[in-house]
């Protein structure tokens, strides 16, 4: 049986011995075209969802920052009610950017996690929430 799936799987390979080789190295193949399959996939969804640049999101960062900084300019662009999304925005794109000086979002982040994994919860990712245009 082993020999037959062999021939089938590697027609222009020598057996390699014994059987136990044999395994291990159609083990060692579907281990590499898994691993090739998940690369080839995950660089077409990049491809079709691509991710915003470094670039953009510290300019996004910048541009909030700067205008949270200027409190008049924030107050005269923003009603109030938007000026707590601005900051949590700013508290967002911190976190994205890895900032020491703004941990708020990341400390967020754990407590929630805490308190669904307290409750029994494990948050997974699915596909339809990270494209929902699909």
């Amino acid at each position: 049986m082993t020999r037959a799936l062999w021939s089938e799987l590697f027609p222009d390979e020598l057996w390699p011995g014994s059987d136990e080789a044999a395994v291990r190295m159609m083990a060692d193949e579907i281990r590499a075209l898994r691993l090739l399959a998940d690369i080839i996939v995950t660089t077409a969804i990049e491809q079709v969802y691509p991710q915003r640049t470094r670039d953009e999101i510290q300019m996004a960062h910048d541009l909030i920052v700067q205008m949270v900084q200027d409190r008049s300019l924030f107050d005269s662009v923003f009603c109030k009610e938007h000026q707590e999304t601005m900051l949590h925005n700013c508290d967002a794109l911190c976190w994205v950017l890895r900032h020491d000086h703004n941990q708020t979002f990341g400390k967020n982040l754990e407590v929630i996690r805490a308190r669904l994994a307290s409750l029994g919860y494990e948050v997974l990712r699915y596909p339809e929430m990270q494209f929902p245009d699909r």
